[in-house]
């Protein structure tokens, strides 16, 4: 694909890029509070809604109703209202039908929020940044997105089912989608580490990186598999979790950190949904 072309095709797409950026710069500012994350959600009636609803909910059991978004980041908790917030908005992008791919927006949505709990949770596991990592795992599949638009506008047939993705992707665009990703965050003046993990997702870990900051997207993947929340089309791409064993995961870790995502992605659902 040209520059021009993913340029293009990118900006048919939500205009989530801002939101995120500015959502992701009060998370990293050490200075920040609740008052800086409660201008960010006020600014989005639709958000504000929400945040107000799930703190409401029978998950807390308040007995006083909450009225400001202010009380309500004090009820569910800085972390938890910064994941609704960016999930909320990226789900504008992520949860769609990708026609070429035979993806269904339920199936889209529900693999992109289960890798950015899994990448938020192995962040924590590799001392790096838990904020950076949950909007990454939730901008991952941006390139699938961006490379259907580009089908269409191509008249590309779809993948069939004998076509390995990686290898139909590479025949009509001449890079896969974590390579387009990459380069719609690019344009979206995304942070370099954002575009890196993005970039990296189908990078298989070694011995020496499979506990480096750089694996964790992958090990998103792998795991998002196991819940089971992986895609049809990339079943096989992914290591199996014997051969991370066989790199120095534990079968107890993997198990560990399978059941706590899947709780993880189990919750942040349900507080979009009510």
């Amino acid at each position: 694909m040209t520059d021009q072309e993913i340029s293009e095709a990118a900006n048919r797409l939500p205009p989530i890029a801002a939101v995120l950026r500015r959502l992701l710069a009060v998370l990293q500012d050490p200075n920040s509070d609740i008052e800086d994350i409660s201008k960010l959600i006020r600014v989005d009636a639709a958000l504000t809604a929400q945040v107000l609803r799930v703190a409401n909910s029978p998950m807390y059991g308040r007995p006083e109703r909450v009225e400001t978004v202010e009380e309500a980041i004090q009820q569910i908790g800085l972390n938890e209202v910064s994941q609704l917030a960016s999930s909320l908005s990226a789900r504008q992008v992520a949860s769609r039908e990708l026609k070429y791919y035979r993806v269904s927006q339920t199936q889209l949505w529900t693999h992109t929020l289960a890798v950015a709990v899994g990448a938020e949770v192995m962040a924590a596991r590799f001392l790096a940044d838990p904020a950076v990592a949950y909007i990454a795992g939730l901008l991952h599949t941006v390139g699938m997105v961006t490379l259907d638009l580009a089908a269409e506008e191509r008249r590309i047939p779809q993948r069939p089912s004998s076509l390995s993705l990686l290898t139909w992707e590479q025949r009509h665009f001449g890079e896969n989608n974590a390579e387009v990703g990459s380069h719609v965050l690019k344009l979206w003046s995304f942070p370099a580490e954002i575009v890196e993990a993005v970039a990296s997702r189908y990078t298989e870990p070694t011995a020496k990186t499979l506990f480096a900051s750089s694996s964790g997207m992958y090990l998103s993947c792998c795991i998002a598999e196991r819940i089971p929340a992986g895609l049809p089309f990339e079943m096989g791409v992914f290591l199996p979790p014997n051969r991370l064993v066989e790199l120095g995961f534990s079968k107890d870790e993997f198990a560990d950190l399978k059941l706590e995502i899947a709780q993880k992605l189990s919750r942040m659902q349900a507080m979009m949904n009510l």
